[in-house]
């Protein structure tokens, strides 16, 4: 039999192997190695030759670049407008392309310039970002919306830096941008940094079972999880934007600052008009596929001003706890909405009881 100090010299140790790194929170860490693939590329481009097949599958097989591929569709973007930033003989169309105010060739081919104009203080810059800690005040940021726990119950993403454009996309991996990271101010990135975090992990708690998408109701489904994804996820970088004094921004960055706003102020617009399609297909779901395409083309930059609306909506009147229970179950996030909006007095939109029903329908078919 054990003597009562034995028993507790044992205790401490389950409770230290309970507690041990293995069980702790991970770090996120930043992975350079897509650059070098990049600037293989440019150099090719650089000599007036186009890549081989084989030469353009060495970069777009590289695991970040098949990400943003997956996620966006940005192979055949970067396959069109890289020549076009880098070649010798396409600069007259290159200066055709800069010329214009907007236009997504312009978005990314002013960036690819920008970015090879930078190239020896982009590489000396990775290499520093990587011995920093930029990452985990990013991750400690990314907790406050997420269930308590998730970060020490799945493993870490990865966070490959590489170059194609302003963004970043959060998913299995991190997938930035690095000249926007350099872009940003350290506060700036460790807001935008949790914003795709979170993404990473919140997607391994989805309960959702995503149909094919070859389904009627595939784009309807992705809406609905694009405002959850979307609006947590924007609680982290976007959430002080509606009160924002537009004047205090560089001016570099305050259009897309306006044009969410405009959006965010719209979303009561916007979210009116989502309820009259739903009720449109529970009386008649044969246009389900038809207006669950509606319903996703109406949500401003993929639901991030609409579901922040909703997310802050929740937050204001329930509690934060209450929204981070809705991480996992997009038709849920919508009910709990549904659910402030009718107990606050802030004036927010509430949908109708068609449309709750249709929800739950929906939510009774695709929930594990």
């Amino acid at each position: 039999m054990k003597s009562p100090a034995q028993l507790i010299i044992l205790g401490l140790f389950f409770l230290l192997l309970k507690y041990h790194p293995a069980h702790a929170q991970q770090q996120m860490q930043f992975d350079l190695s897509g650059l070098p693939l990049f600037w293989q590329t440019v150099d090719i481009l650089k000599s007036d030759r186009m890549p081989t097949e084989e030469q353009w599958d060495q970069l777009f097989q590289h695991p970040a670049y098949q990400q943003i591929d997956r996620q966006g569709q940005r192979k055949r973007r970067l396959i069109r407008n890289m020549p076009i930033a880098f070649m010798p003989s396409k600069k007259a169309k290159l200066d055709s392309i800069l010329t214009q105010t907007e236009g997504f060739s312009n978005f990314v081919c002013s960036h690819l310039v920008e970015a090879a104009q930078q190239r020896k203080m982009l590489d000396q810059f990775a290499v520093k970002l990587e011995k920093g800690d930029l990452t985990q005040k990013a991750l400690t940021a990314a907790k406050q919306y997420l269930p308590r726990g998730t970060t020490e119950r799945f493993a870490p993403p990865k966070v490959y830096l590489i170059l194609f454009e302003p963004n970043g996309f959060g998913g299995p991996n991190l997938v930035l941008d690095l000249l926007h990271v350099i872009k940003n101010s350290e506060v700036e990135n460790i807001s935008f940094i949790a914003h795709e975090a979170h993404h990473s992990y919140r997607s391994r708690l989805d309960e959702i079972e995503f149909p094919d998408n070859k389904s009627d109701d595939f784009l309807l489904l992705y809406a609905f999880a694009g405002l959850l994804e979307e609006g947590i996820a924007s609680m982290l970088d976007k959430k002080e934007y509606p009160q924002i004094d537009i004047h205090s921004i560089p001016e570099d960055k305050r259009s897309d600052i306006v044009t969410f706003n405009q959006a965010f102020a719209n979303a009561p617009n916007t979210l009116q008009q989502m309820d009259r399609w739903l009720q449109e297909m529970k009386a008649n779901p044969s246009q389900t596929a038809e207006l669950g395409k509606q319903i996703h083309s109406s949500l401003t930059w993929g639901g991030h001003p609409d579901g922040l609306y909703m997310a802050l909506a929740i937050e204001k009147t329930l509690g934060r706890k209450k929204l981070i229970a809705t991480n996992d179950d997009p038709f849920e996030f919508f009910m709990v909405y549904n659910k402030a909006a009718k107990k606050s007095k802030g004036g927010y939109y509430r949908f109708s009881k068609e449309s709750e029903a249709f929800v739950k329908e929906l939510r009774k078919r695709y929930v594990k």
